[in-house]
């Protein structure tokens, strides 16, 4: 049997799982690992398990890829919030640290810090129904027909979860933005 070679496939993903690793890791993880160390380690577990899987097409790897990395997310809470963790020996990552690998100017280091706490804590605020559909269409842009079969609702339920989600992050990000000298 011949051996799918998914690493490319992969590679067109890795802004949109770095996105989603970034979007559904809680703030108390990512103290703990950046979100290149998370990506990092879906890869690894990707590239280990994708010889054993096939896919009708992009979106349903794209599926897959979406569980692993959500499964690696729980995990990693599971992991760090253990009770036998000792938390004098945990040290907790600085800010600099979670620059995901990208070299910024001090100053655009805290505004991108700042835009980031701004859009998790938008993110945090949806409920878990608007955060999945969201995730998976503008995320993932899995089409509404295939997350409502993979969800087990209405297409139209897919649209108005996707509008209200849209909605609720305008809301929450402009009320939230610093407010810009006229130019």
């Amino acid at each position: 049997m011949t051996q799918v070679d998914y690493r490319p496939l992969l590679e067109r993903h890795l802004g949109l799982l770095r996105t989603h690793m970034r979007g559904h890791a809680n703030a108390k993880l990512l103290r703990q690992e950046p979100v290149s160390d998370l990506v990092q380690s879906v890869v690894v577990e990707v590239l280990a398990d994708a010889h054993g899987q096939s896919f009708q097409d992009e979106t349903a790897f794209r599926r897959w890829l979406w569980r692993v990395a959500t499964n690696k997310i729980l995990a990693k809470n599971r992991y760090w919030s253990a009770q036998r963790r000792d938390r004098g020996r945990v040290q907790e990552l600085d800010d600099a640290a979670q620059a995901d690998d990208i070299e910024l100017a001090p100053a655009a280091q805290a505004e991108r810090a700042e835009d980031l706490e701004r859009l998790s804590s938008a993110l945090d605020s949806l409920d878990d129904e608007l955060r999945e559909v969201l995730v998976l269409r503008r995320i993932f842009d899995v089409p509404p027909g295939v997350v409502a079969q993979e969800l087990g609702i209405a297409e139209s339920t897919v649209r108005w979860r996707t509008a209200q989600a849209l909605a609720h992050l305008a809301t929450r990000l402009r009320a939230g933005a610093p407010d810009k000298e006229p130019a």
